[in-house]
């Protein structure tokens, strides 16, 4: 869950830079922009 709304993988995030989810690990949340950069968000 993120903002109050739930996402499957692979889904768009922000559609005006390309984010989309791409997972769970070991409690960090994955995210991939349209350049290919993986962000980390640590919960």
């Amino acid at each position: 869950m993120l903002n109050g709304k739930n996402y499957k993988m692979n889904e768009v995030i922000q559609p005006d830079t390309g984010l989309i989810f791409i997972g769970v690990s070991d409690q960090e949340l994955r995210f991939k922009d349209r350049n290919g950069v993986i962000y980390v968000k640590i919960f």
